[in-house]
């Protein structure tokens, strides 16, 4: 049989495994002919990949911008690489806390720096990824069946209509099907000993173990059946004493935690929470098909013609049917079909589990089953190699002549629609406005990073691909949506400069908050509308301001004096104006003390919020930064006279911080909108602590995450901390300082700095259960369940919190799996 070496009995399995070893080498060396073909293929793709993409001028859609944003991101921090620094290690995993993990991102890096980083070239990264995939798909087909099996599912995975969108898009799905696939290639090789040594096998099974979690974690779970024959063939080693298949099974384990580890053990917690959060997104924004009806159950077996079109399908069937009908009733040899029944569990585990899995999901998409289309398209290639009768060259030719025009089709909608589906045209004209409104923002702000406010989510014009446009022009401005509404819209406003909302279609995730924020916007005293575009929807879109902005930063001549600096009360809030060379700027803070006969206040500030953004050119020319702030102070509800000390902070440049002035402040109470300044987000720091300190958890993380989308890089997490810091070495017991601390540290996730500030809490704050609490929940994240249980143990003897007497229990039974004690956490869970 051509192509296809096969033992039919040997009493001698060591002999059987050579013979398959030697019958798979010599299957190499006649399939050099193959590797043109694949190459070819590749090539085609490439071709008609680029033709698409660069008639293609669409903007990013919602999910498609959130990636490049992320890689644009990750292709500026990798401009600064330090690989044996264990800082910019953990500052790489901390840049991924999502279930989306880095691999894609640092993939699409190298291309980036050679041709651009624009959304046309990071689409271009999926060829890399094709690569993979049609060379693991091909190689699986032999290991399977045979050379031709392999070839035809590398075809199919090319023409595949399916994976065309795929490749003509920025997502994470084909790279997370073409990492499954090669990995389910490495583990078929490990566990049947084929090709390369088992050593070697498991050690790159392992290892691409690791990249697909890397890529996204989910995807591992498409394994669940393989990997209990996996456990059972490790049980099985076990009692038999098979040294080396434990070994290389442990190797497989260890060099899967090796590649995956760093980044999981960052970011373990809001991994998990965000795979929960997408799936509740995913209940309440998509159609969900239960897997308790029907639909649920046919939903994918329905979408098997759009896989490879639908024309496709129909001749497969009608073929597949004569050669069964012909070797049933006519007892011709037209099937010649021969598999390897022994390794047939192992076979169908990846695809079956991955499908039920599919099914049982209550939200169903066609690209959530792509990393097993490469399976399915095995299995049509099988069938059609083992159909071989007097009419199946013609057949076969015919099936590839109606692939090839579905490609056609499909990209640029010429020829027969062969598919049955609507072609995936380029949009040759479309001129969404996005770096214009980005440019427009730029103008006012060019040394500083803005931060706007996206109202709309309409599907080309949304925070998501403004925020990659925003990347792309120098990283200065970024865009987030309101998600975190407080009681009072006037929060909102009060966290962003700029806000951008459109007539027309608003998209999924704006509701009526948004348009209520946009008619306040609009209609506020305090907010002028910088510029509108007509869109390509037919709708207008509107560019608003903050007038004055809270930030603004412009050149100045320097002085003797500098650093000059300048603190007066404003309406509802405080001005501070300081000007000094651009490299004393950054990274600086300032503390001010106001003084009556009573008690001392604080308004720290760190200069421009810590948004600043010099080239290097600029460091020793000097800016004014003149900043404005609302504040909730006491002091502002009467007319009065503050003494007034101003400190200047800047850890890379004093090792104190220094005092520039002493004088006064005149206080005048005036009546005030809180619209009309900026968050004083130190100052909500410490509010925010002091919401720790009373157990008020729920308030203070919706505070920490409204903050997060006005400072989209937390930079005031890192402001707040060296400030307090600075209070602390004047003042070392101060509670509020320490809280402040705490939390600025534990939001950074520094776990272990957090960990030393709340055992400084405790032993000031005995009696406060949510100090232990905390302690706990950082002890967890770290994997300290020891230290865990007893800051447990003291909370509940405090305790005297009725709302948390469930979460001690979660944390406790936490505790006990990673102590793993997991009689004790089952047992403590049936109490629950």
């Amino acid at each position: 049989m051509k192509g296809k070496c096969l033992v039919k009995a040997s009493t001698n399995s060591l002999l059987k495994r050579s013979i398959d070893q030697l019958c798979f080498n010599r299957s190499l060396l006649k399939g050099r002919v193959d590797y043109i073909c694949l190459f070819a293929i590749w090539c085609a793709c490439f071709l008609f990949d680029a033709i698409w993409i660069h008639q293609n001028n669409l903007p990013p859609a919602w999910d498609q911008g959130s990636h490049l944003s992320k890689a644009f991101e990750i292709n500026e921090y990798l401009n600064h690489v330090n690989l044996f620094e264990t800082s910019w290690w953990n500052d790489l995993w901390a840049k991924f806390p999502s279930y989306r993990g880095p691999f894609t991102y640092l993939v699409s890096s190298p291309i980036f720096r050679l041709f651009g980083t624009t959304y046309k070239n990071a689409i271009l990264t999926n060829q890399i990824f094709n690569g993979i995939l049609i060379f693991s798909t091909y190689f699986l087909g032999r290991l399977i069946h045979s050379r031709n099996a392999g070839l035809w599912a590398a075809f199919l995975c090319a023409i595949s209509p399916v994976f065309i969108q795929q490749r003509t898009d920025y997502l994470i799905d084909l790279s997370l099907a073409s990492i499954i696939n090669l990995t389910w290639l490495c583990l078929s090789l490990w566990r049947f000993k084929i090709f390369l040594s088992k050593w070697v096998s498991s050690i790159l099974s392992g290892i691409f173990i690791g990249i697909s979690f890397l890529t996204r974690p989910t995807g591992l779970i498409f394994f669940w059946l393989s990997s209990i024959l996996f456990l059972l063939q490790f049980i099985h080693s076990l009692i038999r004493f098979k040294t080396k298949s434990i070994l290389q099974s442990l190797v497989i384990i260890l060099s899967s935690l090796i590649v995956a580890w760093p980044w999981f053990s960052e970011n373990w917690l809001t991994i998990i929470t965000s795979i929960n959060k997408a799936r509740r997104w995913g209940i309440l924004y998509q159609d969900g098909l239960e897997a308790n009806s029907l639909d649920g159950w046919l939903f994918y077996p329905k979408m098997v013609p759009t896989i490879t079109g639908s024309l496709f399908i129909g001749l497969l069937a009608a073929g597949s049917l004569i050669a069964i009908y012909s070797r049933l009733f006519i007892r011709s040899n037209s099937i010649n079909f021969s598999i390897d029944t022994s390794k047939l569990i192992w076979w169908i585990s990846f695809p079956l589990g991955a499908i039920l899995l599919c099914i049982f999901m209550s939200t169903k998409e066609i690209r959530f089953v792509l990393p097993i289309l490469p399976q399915f398209f095995i299995l049509i290639g099988i069938i059609i190699t083992s159909i071989q009768t007097n009419w199946s060259t013609i057949w076969k030719k015919a099936l590839i002549i109606i692939s090839i025009s579905g490609v056609f089709w499909t990209y640029f909608g010429i020829g027969i629609n062969t598919t049955g589906l609507s072609p995936n045209l380029p949009a040759k004209s479309v001129n969404w406005p996005l770096d214009q409104i980005v440019e427009t923002i730029i103008i006012n702000s060019p040394y500083q990073l803005s931060t706007l406010a996206v109202l709309s989510d309409s599907k080309y014009l949304n925070a998501f691909n403004l925020d990659a446009e925003g990347k792309k022009q120098d990283n200065l401005v970024a865009a987030r949506q309101t998600y975190y509404q407080s009681e009072s819209f006037s929060d909102e406003l009060s966290n962003f400069d700029w806000f951008l909302f459109k007539t027309g279609d608003q998209g999924i995730m704006s509701g009526e908050n948004e348009r209520k924020i946009a008619e306040i916007v609009k209609d506020s005293i305090f907010f002028s509308e910088e510029r509108k575009w007509f869109l390509p929807d037919g709708s207008y879109a509107y560019l608003f301001r903050r007038k004055p902005l809270s930030i603004e930063v412009a050149r100045s001549s320097c002085s003797r004096n500098n650093p000059i600096l300048n603190f007066q009360n404003i309406p509802g809030g405080f001005q501070l104006d300081i000007t000094d060379k651009a490299r004393n700027l950054i990274k600086s803070h300032i503390l001010i003390d106001l003084k009556d006969s009573k008690r001392q206040y604080n308004f720290d500030q760190s200069v421009a919020q810590g948004m600043l953004r010099f080239d290097l050119k600029n460091s020793n020319d000097c800016f004014k930064i003149t900043q404005r702030f609302n504040s909730n102070s006491i002091i502002l509800e009467n007319d009065n006279f503050f003494g007034s000390r101003i400190s200047l902070l800047n850890p890379d440049i004093y090792p104190v911080s220094k005092l520039l002035s002493e004088g006064s402040v005149e206080i005048k109470a005036t009546n005030y909108s809180q619209q009309r300044l900026a968050l004083n987000r130190i100052e909500l720091v410490t509010n925010m602590g002091s919401l720790l300190r009373n157990g008020e958890l729920d308030l203070l993380f919706a505070k920490a995450g409204q903050l997060n989308q006005g400072d989209p890089e937390q930079v005031y997490l890192e402001n707040s901390e060296a400030i307090f810091n600075e209070r602390l070495r004047l003042d070392e017991n101060n509670l509020d300082y320490l809280y402040g601390l705490a939390i600025s540290q534990i939001l950074q996730k520094k776990v272990s700095l957090a960990s030393k500030s709340l055992d400084l809490i405790s032993e000031i704050d005995i009696d406060n259960q949510y100090v232990f609490l905390a302690k706990a929940f950082l002890d967890i994240y770290q994997f300290n369940p020891k230290l865990a249980l007893i800051s447990i143990d003291r909370a509940e003897d405090i305790n005297n919190d009725p709302n948390i007497i469930d979460v001690l229990k979660t944390m406790r039974i936490l505790a006990k799996i990673q102590s793993t004690k997991f009689l004790e956490a089952i047992a403590l869970i049936k109490k629950t």
